[in-house]
């Protein structure tokens, strides 16, 4: 029978690498042979593992204890860079690696105690005291995890390190991102050595939360023993034991005779266990506590230490030198009790005459506070009146009112929901076209009801100098009928516009599409994403083309694209109010003929325009009449466009964000399975890493994130506070 002794000094140990893992290995010379860990055994990948072979006999223990080994096999070894073979023991042992004098004797090893060094073939390899190793560790989730809400579940852990020679651990909560979002982690003695760590935590907010895998949730520290702490009015009573004396020196035990309990005794313990479960989240401050606090509070500590000393008011010559917040409290002197070793404040509710003590603060509790009364579950997260409120009733400190002002401002969940007082609003951006087809609109108009054609929508193409608008139905809004009908339909005809500006639908922003733009040397641009007022144009004309179309197919609307040329010959001869010309006028230099002309007539000519002129002064005429015209809707369009500016911007609310500053994203995008009534519209936080205009800016919320192209009125101040906003782009 061998066997395996381990020192209860401070040991030494050495870090190994056996095959794959690394392995903290205790030297024990008092141990006659190399035991490995089963646990460390089977972390070794299945295609590097040595097979086990029986034998090895029973181990005892230093404790007496017998282990049954589960077998011996070879193992190669990294000490240092050095690579060695030796026979291991697999059994249950506390460390994770035990190097016995069978290793150290077959190479030949030494041990340096003073130094704390191990030596093998006069190499000099350092090691470590279990005092100077890690002693907490992080626990990590297994895997992702969703907690519903307001629910109690059990999830397992992994400890991130190697705990050595421990069986018993405590956990306790990790400062992280799960309190903030509600999660806590209930505090508990846990075994180690299993592996694994069960973990208890508790969701407190209103909407389910997924953890992720490996993220941290708890941290987990040896403990040397346990007990049951069964006094706890008197710290001087622990460890305490009561004793008597007897003539023969010995005490007859006592035996408690069994009782039978009650069914109403059953329910109260039942009672008394859920308060003690409770009692592992919540926990109420004692008055010793809050009095301790006030008394170390900088403010506080001057107003309690005169009170204590039951001195008459300060004179104004002892006050002066402190800061406003003292000279306030002295300022109430007469409302200010010492009530049970705390500060009360005296309140007198005007409306009722009610005297109300309010426990003045220390500052170290303001943020507990204002958490429980705003952002808690039983708070609603109300805003700025009814939280001074619910403060003022029960709290007093100077300049409570902003304090609850700020916290609100900075809380993210009501940011979330509420949009700012003044909506954002830019001023209007001008951009003045010269030209026909300087720049041309592009969008999807649809889905409507599907016709007898087969046709659900409408690609509409207009030009924003001379507001001629086409419109193709079509069946689908893929890029390769889009791309289609833009090659065939509008350039065959009119010819290659300058720049085309579209939104930024799929269709539009595909690889086909911007490939026909690039090799057609077509200046491509699109809107900024949620702002139609970016591509206001072709957005008037879709509502102006869905009015006409309406007008007409009041009683089948499966041919509403029958309709579609006739209402595009109403729109283009008719006088834009940007122009002041029709776009037919535009485009073409002419009016067309309209049914009533063909029954009443055309107007007479003008003597310069018979039919009898030369030719090329025909072209002459055209040409100066349309520069004329063109000339007269410039001067018209510019006017025009002034006119809105000043309409628009009767109400902007513009800031103007600098790179690094964190912003609010409002989105109207509705998620699945979620009431839009109930759905928060800002997202956030996001940070500005780029601005292109004084309108136009990128933002991303993470490094690893996609950058968007926003708007400015899609965006608003996040006023963060409540919890640290990192950011490391």
């Amino acid at each position: 029978m061998n066997e395996v002794k381990h020192s209860q000094q401070d040991g030494l140990y050495v870090k190994v690498t056996i095959y794959d893992i690394g392995v903290n290995a205790l030297i024990d010379t008092g141990s006659s042979i190399t035991v490995l860990n089963p646990q460390k055994y089977y972390a070794i990948s299945d295609s590097l593992r040595p097979p086990l072979q029986s034998g090895g006999g029973q181990l005892r223990m230093a404790d007496g204890g017998l282990v049954t080994p589960l077998g011996i096999a070879e193992f190669r070894i990294e000490i240092n860079g050095k690579s060695l073979t030796h026979q291991f023991i697999i059994a249950d042992v506390e460390a994770p690696l035990v190097l016995g004098y069978d290793f150290l004797y077959r190479h030949n090893c030494q041990i340096n105690m003073r130094e704390g060094q191990l030596v093998i073939d006069g190499k000099c390899l350092p090691c470590q005291r279990e005092s100077q190793m890690q002693s907490v560790f992080k626990i990590t989730l297994s895997e992702d995890i969703i907690v519903p809400s307001n629910s109690e579940i059990l999830v397992t852990g992994l400890i991130e390190g190697e705990i050595v020679g421990c069986e018993e651990a405590v956990v306790e909560p990790y400062k992280s991102h799960l309190a903030h979002n509600g999660i806590l982690v209930a505090k508990a003695v846990v075994n180690p050595s299993y592996g694994c760590i069960p973990l208890r935590m508790v969701n407190l907010s209103r909407s389910s939360i997924k953890l992720y895998k490996h993220s941290c949730a708890a941290i987990c520290e040896p403990v040397a023993s346990t007990f049951h702490l069964e006094v706890t009015e008197n710290d001087n009573l622990v460890g305490k034991v009561h004793t008597m004396e007897t003539e023969t020196n010995t005490i007859m035990a006592i035996r408690k005779t069994k009782a039978r309990i009650s069914t109403t005794d059953l329910h109260i313990n039942d009672a008394v266990e859920e308060v003690e479960s409770a009692a592992m989240w919540f926990a109420q401050h004692t008055d010793h506590w809050i009095a301790d606090a006030q008394s170390k509070d900088d403010n506080l500590s001057f107003v309690m230490k005169w009170k204590q000393n039951g001195d008459a008011k300060p004179l104004w010559e002892h006050v002066s030198p402190y800061n406003s917040a003292v000279k306030t409290y002295w300022s109430q002197w007469d409302r200010i009790q010492l009530i049970d070793g705390k500060l009360y404040r005296k309140w007198i509710i005007v409306d009722t005459g009610e005297i109300r003590w309010q426990l003045i603060l220390p500052n170290s509790q303001k943020n507990e506070i204002l958490k429980m009364l705003h952002d808690d579950p039983c708070a609603g997260h109300l805003g700025v009146t009814r939280t001074i409120a619910r403060v003022r009733s029960r709290f007093y400190w100077v300049g409570y009112k902003e304090s609850v002002k700020q916290w609100c401002q900075k809380c993210e969940i009501c940011q979330s929901r509420k949009g700012p007082k003044l909506r954002p609003r830019a001023a209007m951006k001008q951009y003045i076209v010269g030209a026909p087809l300087e720049r041309v609109a592009m969008d999807v108009l649809g889905p409507f009801p599907k016709s007898n054609r087969g046709n659900k929508y409408i690609l509409v193409i207009a030009d924003y100098f001379t507001r001629w608008t086409e419109a193709f139905p079509m069946p689908e809004q893929n890029t390769e009928t889009i791309a289609n009908l833009f090659v065939e339909e509008f350039i065959c005809r009119f010819g290659l516009p300058q720049q085309l500006h579209t939104d930024q639908g799929g269709q539009f922003q595909s690889k086909l599409f911007s490939e026909l733009c690039s090799r057609m040397h077509i200046d491509k641009t699109k809107t900024t994403a949620f702002h139609p007022q970016s591509d206001g144009l072709v957005e008037r004309f879709n509502r102006t083309i869905e009015d006409i179309l309406s007008k007409y197919i009041i009683q089948n609307q499966r041919d509403w694209d029958d309709h579609l040329q006739l209402a595009l010959l109403a729109y283009r001869s008719s006088v834009h109010e940007s122009t002041g010309q029709t776009p037919n006028m535009m485009m073409m230099g002419r009016e067309v003929q309209l049914p009533v002309d063909l029954i009443y007539g055309p107007p007479p000519k003008a003597e310069q325009e018979t039919d009898d002129s030369p030719e090329n002064e025909h072209i002459k005429h055209l040409l100066t009449r349309m520069w004329k015209i063109h000339d007269k809707a410039r001067n018209h369009m510019m006017g025009a466009s002034n006119r809105q500016k000043r309409y628009y911007d009767h109400k902007i609310q513009s800031r103007q964000y600098k790179i690094g500053d964190i912003v609010w994203l409002h989105t109207k995008t509705r998620k699945k399975g979620r009431s839009p009534k109930l759905q928060t519209n800002w997202e956030g936080p996001y940070y500005v890493i780029g601005v292109l205009s004084d309108l136009v800016y990128k933002i991303q919320n993470n490094p690893k994130a996609v950058p968007k192209i926003v708007h400015h009125d899609r965006l608003k101040p996040f006023y963060g506070g409540n919890r640290m906003v990192d950011r490391n782009l």
